[in-house]
């Protein structure tokens, strides 16, 4: 994030990376992170917050903030719920698993459809609906509307991913969906 004016919320405060980004943390974890010297680290659609160090081995390697704050352990990982890897607050961090982490990703670009989960079908001249579900992939149906099909996927993810599931057309209250 570039520097904003969170002064009105005393619970937050702003670490600052480098190319002019901060990072938003609780403010009980401040002082701890501030003992290192963090930088902004482009991801694929997000920066994250990020700092190097050396192993025993001498071998250098990179703390991500999201891990350190979440504790993560072997095979797990830290998922930002709003998909902005630069806000680092207890409230929006979540120990997840690869699989998880995955599910909450933004659609692909450069795709027939904007929304995750939808692609047009030539042979069938409709839009498509499907989902990946432990490897297999689920066919949700045909659909004349790409927006009809977005909210089929949508309910399917919200049914096989649960709080991970990232919505696109419409994304209505998880309530309406369900």
């Amino acid at each position: 994030m570039t520097p904003a004016d969170i002064s009105q919320f005393p619970e937050f405060r702003q670490i600052p990376l480098t190319k002019g980004y901060y990072a938003i943390v609780d403010a009980e974890n401040y002082e701890w992170l501030m003992q290192w010297k963090w930088h902004a680290l482009a991801g694929k659609h997000t920066f994250y917050a990020a700092r190097s160090t050396r192993r025993i081995n001498g071998r250098k390697t990179m703390v991500l903030m999201h891990r350190a704050i979440m504790s993560t352990g072997k095979g797990m990982q830290a998922d930002h719920k709003d998909g902005n890897g630069l806000m680092n607050c207890w409230d929006n961090l979540r120990v997840c698993t690869f699989t998880q982490n995955n599910r909450n990703v933004r659609p692909q670009k450069n795709t027939s459809s904007r929304y995750r989960g939808v692609c047009w079908n030539k042979r069938e001249n409709k839009w498509n609906a499907r989902i990946n579900v432990d490897g297999k992939q689920i066919d949700l149906g045909h659909f004349i509307s790409e927006h009809e099909a977005a909210l089929v996927y949508n309910k399917a993810a919200i049914i096989h991913y649960g709080e991970f599931a990232k919505l696109g057309a419409d994304p209505l209250s998880r309530e309406k969906l369900s």
